[in-house]
């Protein structure tokens, strides 16, 4: 797993620095050979089959909807080899703080560095949010053909206050960009400043993905009480 990454010019991680700097997102697919996208896939999907829990709930953090299913970072723990090993690259980690223009740390916390998202119902859908943590590594091991649902959906450069997320407001009074990544693509996006939703489905699709969570220096000292992630994962 050492060799997964293709070596990118200096002028493509200056893209990816402006994109997420000024879009939040950036899709870097392009930095991974076909090898490890197949791999991810396949054992995102076994997992999912032998581990998914179903979660429908209201958020209390953002009042928004969850509707999907799910597996924790301690079930994809006791039966990956692959993911693990992925999250865990220091080339990895290397690249991610190139694109990020500084220090990218694995999480502190075990609960939230890598969990599978399943959207296979209709109308399914992981409701507007932001993440704890600054980044977030996602893998796209299944979704719909584009117009079908599962879009990443997003408003860049948003502060998510936890006493009055407004989230209504933001949608309302700023652009929504929209963003279609099939499957085995890889985005990484500033999640704690990123406001963001994935799209419902439609069926007969689903939506499968890998979510690996990664935090800057500033993170290290916040408090987090990791309510959501309790609520969505266990």
């Amino acid at each position: 797993m050492r060799d997964f990454l293709i070596n990118i010019s200096k002028n493509e991680i200056a893209a990816h620095q402006e994109r997420l700097k000024y879009c939040g997102i950036t899709n870097i697919t392009s930095c991974f050979d076909e090898d490890v996208q197949k791999k991810l896939k396949e054992e995102a999907n076994s997992i999912f089959n032998m581990r998914s829990k179903r979660k429908d709930f209201i958020s209390t953090h953002t009042h928004t909807p969850r509707n999907m299913f799910t597996v924790s970072e301690v079930d994809i723990t006791n039966t990956s080899r692959i993911i693990k090993e992925f999250y865990y690259s220091s080339d990895l980690l290397g690249l991610l703080s190139e694109m990020a223009m500084e220090k990218v740390n694995f999480l502190p916390w075990t609960g939230e560095r890598y969990v599978i998202n399943g959207l296979v119902n209709n109308k399914d859908t992981h409701g507007w949010h932001w993440d704890d943590y600054a980044y977030a590594l996602v893998f796209i091991a299944e979704c719909p053909p584009r117009g079908a649902g599962g879009e990443v959906e997003c408003v860049s450069n948003t502060n998510w206050i936890k006493s009055n997320p407004n989230i209504r407001h933001i949608v309302n009074t700023r652009p929504v960009q929209s963003y279609y990544f099939e499957p085995g693509s890889f985005y990484f996006m500033k999640s704690d400043t990123t406001l963001h939703r994935v799209s419902n489905i439609d069926q007969p699709y689903q939506r499968l993905s890998i979510a690996m969570s990664y935090c800057n220096q500033a993170d290290l000292s916040k408090d987090m009480d990791h309510l959501t992630v309790y609520d969505l994962y266990g």
